[in-house]
């Protein structure tokens, strides 16, 4: 029953919050109605000291602590959303997580950084057939973008526009801090472009998305998915040369935290940071850039 209830919930939220909020959502809320069911618990409304069990039980689980304040952050809105009282306000529910943050600590584990220097390496191991046509193009429209993977896999042959000086933009329709689909243009370089070009003709693309899956028998899919952003980078890093434990720092912010921190390098002030990468706070803009 649980189950159904939260089905319909998210049901009736989609649209109004981002498409990967709802799955954090719907993966956290079953994960903790499955584990209110072992204890015959209700998971819905919850008593403070189930969802504080629940919370401490992850630590045994080997999960980060941003997973938990995930979970927790999950449990708090289902119940606002349903209108009845949030058992995270509790405090021994507070109380638990400061257990846990001091236990496993808050700070999260960054990103290897894709720099240019590692993207250069990246662009001439990619070959020059369909599929390395298309990893150039992803590559370059990542680092000059700095798109997060969600934004990327979005971007359609009609959003490159061209300003009035002939410009090469790509508009960004919607993004983590534009949720609401304002809309914001980010300018593409000469050499991106012509990656794009040479993929859309390779590729026989005229509309829809740019970035496709390439199957076995090397037929095009409608679209790709943001984990394959993050296997396209990892396997280009390897071919590259990396070892395979820097392989596996290699993430789908990779390339946002190494064009954020060459922005840096370069003389970029604060405001030019913010606006490049579409941060709306300045200490999540500092994280990408503080191992400098």
């Amino acid at each position: 029953m649980s189950y159904y209830k939260l089905q319909t919930l998210l049901d009736h939220i989609e649209g109004a919050y981002a498409e990967n909020t709802i799955r954090a959502y719907r993966i956290d809320m079953r994960d903790f109605i499955a584990y209110c069911d072992r204890l015959a618990q209700c998971p819905w409304p919850a008593e403070p000291d189930t969802v504080a069990t629940y919370l401490l039980d992850h630590v045994n689980r080997d999960l980060k602590a941003s997973t938990i304040q995930r979970r927790f952050n999950t449990i708090s809105a289902i119940h606002r959303l349903s209108h009845i009282t949030d058992p995270t306000k509790h405090p021994e529910v507070r109380l638990a997580m400061r257990k846990i943050k001091r236990r496993l600590g808050v700070r999260p584990e960054q990103a290897s950084p894709i720099n240019h220097h590692l993207l250069e390496r990246m662009l001439a191991v990619c070959g020059n057939n369909q599929r390395g046509l298309r990893d150039q193009a992803l590559l370059l429209t990542a680092y000059d973008s700095m798109c997060r993977r969600s934004e990327l896999v979005a971007v359609t042959v009609s959003d490159i526009q061209y300003d009035l000086r002939d410009n090469a933009m790509l508009h960004i329709r919607r993004s983590k801090t534009d949720q609401l689909g304002t809309g914001q243009r980010v300018p593409l370089t000469t050499r991106t472009v012509d990656a794009i070009d040479r993929w859309l003709e390779a590729a026989e693309i005229t509309e829809g998305f740019i970035f496709r899956g390439i199957n076995n028998k090397g037929e095009l899919l409608d679209g790709i998915n943001s984990g394959q952003v993050n296997r396209i980078y990892k396997r280009l890093a390897k071919r590259a040369g990396l070892g395979d434990e820097e392989v596996l720092k290699i993430r789908g912010h990779s390339m946002r935290v190494g064009a954020a921190q060459d922005l840096a390098r370069s003389g970029a002030t604060i405001p030019q940071l913010l606006t490049k990468g579409r941060w709306s706070k300045v200490d999540t803009m500092y994280r990408y850039i503080q191992n400098l």
